[in-house]
């Protein structure tokens, strides 16, 4: 079972539960962090989304996303009871 979807930060209060962002929304908001922080990085992927006629921030958030889930799938392999 995919821990993608379960909540990153759980809280719970005398009278709340809240969820907040999903495991897979944290580690694609933390590779975008990356990426953008590393101009290499950032410069390749715009020059391949230039390249390839997309946009330019669809690149970034697809490159995000397929990051977190591979991110996922690599820990759920190594500690599947997690």
């Amino acid at each position: 079972m995919s821990k993608a979807n379960e909540p990153a930060f759980p809280a719970l209060t005398a009278t709340r539960y809240y969820i907040g962002m999903t495991i897979r929304e944290w580690y694609a908001g933390m590779a975008l962090q990356g990426i953008l922080a590393n101009s290499q990085w950032s410069l390749a992927i715009l020059k391949e989304a230039k390249e390839k006629g997309y946009d330019q921030s669809d690149t970034f958030a697809k490159a995000t996303i397929e990051l977190a889930d591979a991110m996922i799938a690599e820990l759920e392999k190594t500690n599947p009871q997690r």
